[in-house]
């Protein structure tokens, strides 16, 4: 129990990012050894802040376990999902290339989008999510924290084009390093 307890975000029960850190080092390492590609979607919930400030902290806990739980049924059992902090989320999606995570960000953004009842039995509020997504595959010498500074462009990019959308980041390394 106690071991189950310091991997989990004890709101959310999803993993935490301190587990989601670790899982992603190794699965650098394997992607590494064995050409396998992975992916990463970044997931942040759009006007949180407004949300919290409208209906109070407790109702923004409710809508944070609903999108958790809607965060876990759109997911394989083998991808890892986590609460990074506040209204951010982050997905590990081993063995995915890029049109493939996309494929899963854009039924993931979609849930959201169209889910009406994101709230209480007093108050309900429609949500939409602004995502990034990095793939990773032999790239000897990528840091953790490099796929996480990608990922924070990737998602800053999606809110500044409007949010409710998923942006992709490849383009600052060669094709043949991101699928």
């Amino acid at each position: 129990m106690e071991f189950s307890a310091s991997i989990k975000d004890e709101l959310t029960n999803l993993f935490n990012y301190n587990y989601f850190y670790e899982r992603v080092r190794s699965e650098i390492e394997r992607s590494n050894r064995y050409s396998k590609p992975y992916s990463i979607v970044r997931f942040d919930i759009d006007n949180f802040k407004e949300v919290n400030n409208k209906f109070g902290f407790e109702f923004g806990n409710v809508v944070l376990k609903q999108i958790a739980e809607i965060s876990k049924n759109t997911s394989r059992g083998s991808d890892i999902i986590a609460r990074q902090e506040a209204e951010n989320f982050l997905a590990m999606l081993p063995e995915v290339d890029l049109d493939d995570a996309f494929v899963f960000a854009e039924r993931l953004r979609r849930a959201i989008e169209e889910n009406e009842n994101f709230g209480d039995e007093k108050n309900q509020v429609k949500l939409t999510v602004s995502m990034g997504i990095v793939t990773y595959i032999r790239k000897e010498g990528m840091e953790i924290n490099q796929l996480m500074q990608i990922l924070d462009t990737a998602v800053y990019q999606a809110k500044q084009n409007g949010r409710n959308c998923i942006v992709p980041y490849t383009s600052f390394m060669p094709q043949e390093d991101y699928i």
